[in-house]
């Protein structure tokens, strides 16, 4: 009460909530549940506590964690990754920033390819580019390539001029070659490109950052130069080729676009999309100023009256030694609020065209065909079937959700510390491409259960009620009722993951050379000297 007094010796009510604080602090509880993962030392807990955290959850719930962990699905689970993660680099590591670059180059070579005739590409421009997509067919194909340089430093036969002029022109294709062009932001990371392994990386030379001006001369003299319609054709063979076999160039279309995120933030803060290599060098070059990552941008996702959306669904793991993992059946689908376009990236708006999270989203004040912009996956499936796609959703893309999420958590348990009497659930971010592929993005740990939207204040309760469900009562009875949780993987401990493979495989060694006989002066042989005596005994019978 206001004036202090406990109650007792004024005849009051007894202070229930100071009784349950005292009881709480002399008999320890049995759930710990938190939403902070530092919250308490672990150490500190008995063995009998419950607490909803696993230690080493960062492997998957970090952007940078969860890339380096599906990179390893091939060893957990014989699983590409590729199939069904789009390709990720952890920008501020020096082997990642340069294979980003690589891929980078890369992708741009073949959007030429692939869209020669459309773009109506010079002749010098297909010449370069046909010379790079050979190579790497070659490269994907695991077949040797006579070509200076090629097997060093991944260059695929070409100089750095060469692939300036290559990106260059993709840039004025996708309508950014008019921004102001920045020469050393373009060549930032260009020495590391042709430094030796094990070594660091120089700074960019004069000569390095001329690189653009010389390309940029080099496009304005060819730009009217026409490529012979031969070489279109074969640009076009190899770049099906390539298709063949890439699992992801059907999502690359042809602007080379990437999400630039912070390592470790949430709730779409910080992020970007960007199509040039010198402007994501460029905002990535300060590690003082954070971590960040670049994940390729599917350019053909799956709309629903022309927006783009995302699935949110939830998991839950119970265990880790056997992995025992659990999904919610019901997910739900978060809308951005604008009609998709990737003609304009860097506006303001943009972000209302390319993310979905909802706390950008509730930014918006406006009708949508969603109320609060989401949908429960139910409206989804609908939506499918009346839309021509049948039931897709119960047949394709929920059941390879997880299977996703699956592997995610095998690639992940050797690196995640087994607890018995722990547990935690995650939200996974997935978006459909148009051939109605889920592909992962990121996974959350412990996601938001607000009651922001009329979708999720009818999910969050139920949801909620089943995991205590799976965590209490199915621990007491095996036929306890667990709501919409299914049981999709109860396994034991994956083998032992590849931690020292990196993105580049090479072998290291000498030419193994045919050896020669030595003849040394002085000494005979045993059958030099067998011929010598034979020879002494002939001319001696005929004298």
């Amino acid at each position: 009460d206001d004036d202090g007094d406990d109650g007792a010796e004024g005849g009051g009510p007894p202070d229930f909530g100071s009784l349950a604080v005292r009881t709480l602090c002399e008999h320890p509880s049995n759930y710990i549940l938190t939403v902070k993962r530092n919250a308490f030392d672990f150490s500190t807990l008995q063995r009998d506590q419950w607490t909803n955290i696993f230690q080493g959850g960062s492997a998957i719930t970090t952007k940078s964690g969860l890339t380096k962990t599906v990179a390893e699905a091939v060893w957990s689970s014989s699983v590409d990754p590729d199939t069904f993660y789009p390709r990720c680099y952890f920008l501020s590591l020096d082997d990642d920033r340069t294979e980003f670059v690589r891929h980078y180059r890369r992708t741009a070579a073949v959007s030429i390819l692939d869209n020669c005739q459309a773009w109506d590409a010079p002749g010098p421009v297909l010449a370069l580019a046909i010379k790079a997509g050979k190579a790497l067919l070659c490269e994907r194909n695991a077949e040797d390539v006579d070509m200076d340089g090629f097997a060093d430093d991944g260059m695929l036969g070409l100089s750095d001029i060469e692939w300036e002029l290559l990106l260059l022109y993709c840039y004025q294709q996708n309508g950014a070659l008019d921004l102001e062009y920045s020469e050393t932001a373009s060549t930032l990371l260009r020495p590391s490109l042709a430094t030796p392994r094990g070594q660091t990386p120089s700074q960019p030379t004069d000569s390095m950052a001329s690189n653009a001006r010389s390309a940029l001369r080099m496009l304005q003299t060819c730009a009217s130069t026409t490529a012979p319609s031969e070489a279109k054709l074969a640009a076009q063979a190899i770049a099906k080729e390539l298709t063949a076999v890439d699992p992801q160039w059907f999502n690359y279309g042809h602007r080379n676009l990437w999400v630039v995120k912070p390592a470790a933030k949430s709730r779409g803060r910080g992020i970007f999309c960007e199509n040039r290599l010198d402007y994501i060098l460029t905002a990535t070059a300060d590690q003082s100023l954070g971590k960040w990552v670049a994940q390729k941008y599917l350019e053909r996702p799956l709309l629903v009256h022309n927006t783009k959306f995302d699935i949110r669904h939830w998991f839950l793991v119970t265990a880790l030694n056997p992995l025992t993992l659990w999904s919610y059946k019901d997910a739900y689908v978060r809308f951005s609020s604008q009609a998709f376009s990737l003609d304009d990236i860097r506006s303001e708006e943009s972000k209302f065209v390319h993310l979905c999270n909802n706390a950008i989203q509730a930014e918006r004040n406006e009708n949508h065909f969603a109320d609060g912009f989401m949908w429960p996956a139910s409206r989804l499936a609908q939506w499918l079937e009346e839309n021509g796609h049948g039931d897709a959703w119960d047949t394709k893309i929920y059941p390879k959700m997880k299977d996703i999420i699956v592997t995610t958590m095998e690639a992940a348990q050797s690196k995640m510390e087994h607890r018995k009497h722990s547990f935690e659930w995650f939200g996974a971010d997935f978006i459909v491409d148009e051939q109605l592929n889920p592909w992962l993005i990121e996974v959350n740990s412990r996601p938001s259960l607000d009651h922001s939207t009329a979708v999720t204040a009818e999910l969050v309760p139920k949801f909620c009620e089943d995991v205590v469900r799976v965590v209490v009562d199915r621990r007491k009875s095996k036929s306890a009722d667990i709501g919409r949780f299914e049981l999709v993987v109860k396994k034991a401990t994956a083998k032992a993951s590849m931690t020292a493979v990196t993105r580049e495989l090479f072998v290291s060694g000498k030419q193994i050379r045919k050896k020669h006989k030595v003849k040394v002066p002085g000494v005979a042989l045993r059958g030099q000297r067998k011929q010598r005596g034979q020879r002494e005994q002939q001319q001696q019978q005929q004298q």
